[in-house]
């Protein structure tokens, strides 16, 4: 395997691995959703990788999932209150591409774990009338995963002959 980009260990913790958060309530953006089966119940479910923000403007990444089963509903209602879905969730269907780049808040909890360690673990999404005014944070670096899964447009579908 060849190595594409080296990065530092403030970066790797910045992005996921390393230091645990401090429980509490941080800004959030989903950075990518995927669509997928899950492992342990054979259920669909969209797993979400999702940018956690400090007042300080780290970030750090944090993975959760929602899934289609009836007993996890409520989770699933909670994200879409909290980052205002909740037409397209009775509707019905969720579409990851309306999901990516959707922001709000959410309250960070320290899941334990003997086998893995302590990591960071989304205990829940506020809805979007419960969320305080938030910091200014750095704006975000270009989001490559939203813009792979945009449609490319054939030059057939441009229509730009001028009538004269």
């Amino acid at each position: 395997m060849r190595v594409e980009k080296v990065i530092s260990q403030a970066e790797a913790e910045a992005n996921g691995g390393g230091a645990v958060w401090k429980a509490g309530t941080y800004d959030f953006e989903v950075h990518d959703a995927s669509e997928e089966i899950s492992k342990a119940s054979g259920n669909e479910q969209i797993k979400l990788t999702i940018w956690v923000f400090n007042t300080q403007g780290e970030r750090k990444t944090v993975f959760d999932y929602l899934g289609a089963a009836a007993k996890v509903q409520w989770k699933v209602r909670q994200f879409c209150a909290g980052v205002g879905m909740i037409p397209q969730y009775e509707s019905g269907e969720l579409d990851i591409d309306e999901i990516v780049e959707r922001t709000g808040r959410l309250k960070l909890g320290i899941q334990k774990s003997d086998q893995y360690g302590d990591q960071n673990k989304i205990m829940s999404y506020l809805e979007k009338e419960d969320q305080a005014p938030r910091a200014a944070r750095p704006p975000t670096a270009s989001r490559p995963a939203a813009a792979a899964r945009q449609p490319a447009r054939a030059a057939a579908d441009l229509d730009d002959e001028i009538p004269f």
